[in-house]
């Protein structure tokens, strides 16, 4: 049997399009009643703050004062002394000394290394390595990045071996040999 010629399926569905239209009619009728309503103008009245009296203007101005005074300055405590050029240069100096192991960067006077990548050149059998780090001059504040390879002098070091992200570098400091590996990140 079809939909339409059932009687029940037929009621249902007049009243439903019959509660539709009504719905519809009032959520119209609703907005018209509140655009009526936003055109209407409203009385603006200005907001009178409370203003302080006299006696209690004339103490705030009397305490104000006190605060104006420059107080004497004192000088802040544990403020380190300045360093004169010869102690930060001794300072540097050891904290190259203790450099050691796998570093990120490498102090070596006024320069720090970084290395930033390993080229690889195969030609038949033999492949050759090429280190491109980063110098940085920290008075200058230059950096550059440059290309070095095996046996390469690199400001005092000179550069021992080459493998695929690392680079070994050995030198003579305060007469005692130092041997540094720069890697490209920590595992």
């Amino acid at each position: 049997m079809s939909i339409m010629l059932n009687k029940a399926s037929l009621a249902c569905v007049a009243i439903l399009i019959i509660y539709l239209a009504i719905h519809n009619i009032e959520r119209l009728a609703l907005v018209d009643a509140k655009n009526a309503t936003s055109n209407t103008r409203t009385e603006i009245t200005a907001l009178v703050t409370p203003q302080p009296s006299k006696e209690a203007s004339a103490l705030f101005d009397k305490v104000y004062e006190q605060y104006k005074k420059k107080a004497p300055r004192s000088k802040p405590k544990n403020v380190p002394k300045k360093k004169s050029a010869e102690q930060l240069k001794q300072e540097r100096l050891a904290r190259e000394a203790k450099q050691k192991g796998r570093l990120n960067s490498i102090l070596a006077g006024d320069t720090v290394l970084r290395l930033k990548a390993i080229i690889e050149n195969s030609k038949g059998k033999n492949n050759t390595y090429h280190a491109l780090i980063e110098v940085r001059n920290t008075k200058t504040k230059k950096t550059a990045i440059e290309q070095f390879d095996i046996n390469s002098e690199l400001s005092g070091f000179t550069i021992v071996n080459i493998k695929d992200t690392e680079v070994v570098m050995k030198r003579t400091l305060n007469n005692k040999p130092q041997q540094l590996t720069l890697v490209m990140y920590k595992s």
